[in-house]
């Protein structure tokens, strides 16, 4: 009887799925960016680690990338919103100062 070497996969299923999905969570969001489109990160998407030639990639419990999204904004929510918090006082200082130069042009 000839048995097959069990691939990573198999060994390791957990460990690939999160291995994998960083991958995909990499790709998706520099393809996203790059493309400037949603959809664009769904092209070529990574399916599985290491490429094996002759063998089926297999895919265990496969995510889609808009859970990556999600948890991108769950992991980072604290930096992103302090950036939208100083973004939007200084927007408000800036059209505050511009607005009274523009009414002290108008008084004299």
């Amino acid at each position: 009887m000839k048995t097959r070497k069990p691939t990573f996969e198999e060994l390791f299923p957990v460990a690939h799925q999160q291995d994998l999905l960083k991958k995909q969570s990499a790709h998706f969001t520099n393809q996203t960016i790059s493309k400037m489109s949603i959809s664009g990160g769904y092209e070529n998407m990574p399916t599985n680690l290491m490429e094996v030639r002759g063998e089926p990639p297999v895919v265990i419990n496969p995510n889609s990338p808009t859970k990556l999204v999600g948890n991108y904004f769950k992991n980072n929510w604290k930096p992103l919103l302090t950036m939208l918090v100083i973004g939007g006082v200084l927007t408000f200082v800036l059209i505050h100062t511009n607005n009274n130069k523009k009414s002290k042009k108008k008084t004299e």
